[in-house]
């Protein structure tokens, strides 16, 4: 078995597609999205630099998954490699967690959602939790 003649493994339009989507999400307030599959096990690259054989290309997994001992880096014990969409979840992820630290001027260790208007504080030596007014999301 092969990939059909003339196929293009575009990492790039894979990940455009989610940052796109993940942007959407983060304008209406979603918390949460599932993003396609983590890795597609059954459509392995079984050959490196032979696009005949990667049938990662056709896959919708955001790791491509390589053959035996052909992984580096990282994650070469997993049998693994990021995609260009699994690095934009990560930069994507990263940017939120700096924003929301940034909006909650409180020093607050956590906010219900983003559009909350209510921040939980660490608690007190007594156990106590208390709202803080500076802490307000709109």
């Amino acid at each position: 078995m092969s990939m059909a003649t003339g196929t293009v493994r575009d990492e790039q339009e894979q990940a455009a597609c989610i940052r796109e989507m993940l942007d959407i999400y983060d304008a209406a307030g979603v918390d949460a999205a599932c993003v396609y599959t983590f890795a597609r096990w059954d459509l392995a690259t079984t050959a490196l630099d032979d696009p005949e054989h990667d049938f990662d290309a056709a896959g919708f997994g955001v790791v491509r998954v390589l053959p035996p001992g052909a992984a580096e880096g990282p994650y070469a014990e997993l049998g693994w490699e990021p995609k260009a969409a699994f690095r934009v979840m990560a930069e994507f992820g990263q940017a939120r967690k700096e924003k929301a630290a940034e909006a909650q001027p409180c020093g607050a260790t956590s906010c219900r959602t983003a559009h909350s208007s209510t921040c939980i504080q660490p608690a007190t030596p007594t156990g106590e939790t208390s709202h803080n007014a500076l802490c307000a999301h709109g």
